[in-house]
């Protein structure tokens, strides 16, 4: 019986496959692991509560006078935006009237929150960085947080502490 040889192509194609596949196996784990992280290390749900939006409903019907800043968990792109707000919020006293509303997986479905919102404000879009100031369970003012947030002291104190 004659015997068959493998050639050394193979035993080459065979190991750069295998070589390969650690890699990626590695890449996929060390990236996985980092976003892990960044999940549970996010800025603003680390000191504040946090509310789901299919939690809306029933929050604001518990709490009508209240602050919602709008994040997205997902976008590390603000990261030192949301620092900056932080260190507003803690400095001042704003954790008790500020939950966080983290809408990175329902970017389409902010337009269920027009049902909310006062109708002088039905034009805003809700978007990621945004207070949302509610009054008697409607949202009555929209905020874009700009990219230092130095405005942001005075806006809560004007219209969430002075508005009736």
């Amino acid at each position: 019986m004659k015997k068959k040889e493998i050639s050394t192509r193979n035993y080459i194609t065979a190991f750069l496959i295998s070589v390969f596949t650690i890699i990626l196996t590695f890449s996929i784990a060390n990236y996985y692991k980092n976003w892990l992280d960044y999940k549970n290390e996010n800025v603003m749900s680390s000191f504040l509560s946090e509310i789901k939006l299919e939690e809306f409903n029933n929050f604001i019907i518990e709490n009508h006078d209240i602050m919602i800043y709008t994040v997205d968990e997902k976008n590390t792109e603000f990261s030192d935006l949301q620092k900056k707000v932080k260190k507003i919020i803690t400095k001042n006293n704003f954790t008790k009237d500020i939950v966080v509303l983290d809408i990175s997986d329902y970017k389409n479905e902010t337009e269920n929150l027009k049902q909310y919102m006062d109708p002088q404000i039905l034009q805003t879009d809700i978007t990621e960085n945004c207070l949302l100031i509610l009054k008697n369970g409607k949202i009555v003012q929209i905020y874009q947080v700009d990219n230092d947030a130095k405005n942001l002291k005075k806006y809560i104190m004007d219209n969430f502490y002075g508005v009736e």
